[in-house]
């Protein structure tokens, strides 16, 4: 059973498309990584799923 859900997330930083079409599904005692370059939105992605950060869209 999920205990996060999130589709088509995207995030936009004035006209720079961070990431789009991001979605995912965190099951209950389930471990994940979140990886990719400095700049590429990792912090942002969590801060969204948080909620401390409105998505453009999704």
């Amino acid at each position: 059973m999920p205990i996060l859900s999130a589709q088509k997330l995207k995030l936009l930083f004035g006209e720079v498309e961070i990431f789009s079409d991001v979605s995912l599904e965190v099951n209950e005692h389930a471990r994940i990584g979140i990886v990719g370059p400095n700049g590429g939105g990792k912090t942002s992605l969590l801060r969204m799923l948080l909620g401390e950060l409105d998505s453009d869209a999704g």
